[in-house]
């Protein structure tokens, strides 16, 4: 019945009245670990939403997100390519960012943040922020880790800094702002 109601957060307490999704009798007792889906390139958008050029690290081509062994949640974006190991942030801005859902509502209740604009530090860098908290870990404080391979990145994030829920709901972009002039 928890892997058939992912809204029910605590199992005694379920209510008169509540609507339940009773799975037919051969269902496995959890829900996926795992999921994903594509996204077909060259949809790059300008601010107006016309169809855009652009450098193809800014273009998601899939999101993935698995459930792993050691109390994390692991979330891969795929791109045409990986983002370019030097980026000035004063000619050029670009920000992963991954809203994620944890309660159902369909609001995003956290922020994971992957840009090369992350004041106080330098180079591409890490952060969580908790919506509903304000709360922003950046660098070294981000619970857990990121990894680019050619042309995905991986975050691992700790379960627990994201409340330990049950069910997980999450969206991704990319946003590239270039100054050719420079910021100033």
């Amino acid at each position: 019945l928890l892997a058939a109601n992912p809204d029910i957060t605590d199992p005694n307490r379920i209510r008169v009245g509540q609507s339940l999704i009773i799975p037919p009798p051969n269902a496995p007792d959890t829900g996926p670990d795992s999921a994903g889906i594509g996204d077909a390139s060259d949809d790059v958008m300008d601010l107006d939403g016309q169809l855009i050029a652009s450098q193809s690290y800014a273009d998601i081509t899939g999101v993935g997100a698995a459930l792993a062994a050691n109390r994390r949640l692991q979330i891969e974006l795929e791109m045409v390519n990986g983002p370019p190991v030097r980026l000035d942030p004063a000619v050029e801005v670009v920000t992963y960012t991954v809203v994620i859902d944890v309660d159902g509502d369909g609001q995003p209740d956290f922020r994971v943040i992957y840009s090369n604009d992350v004041e106080g530090l330098s180079g591409f860098q890490p952060s969580l922020e908790n919506r509903l908290t304000g709360e922003v870990q950046s660098g070294d404080a981000f619970p857990g880790s990121v990894a680019v391979r050619n042309a995905t990145i991986t975050f691992t994030i700790r379960r627990a800094a994201l409340g330990a829920p049950r069910a997980y709901a999450l969206a991704a972009t990319a946003e590239r702002v270039y100054y050719p002039g420079g910021r100033g």
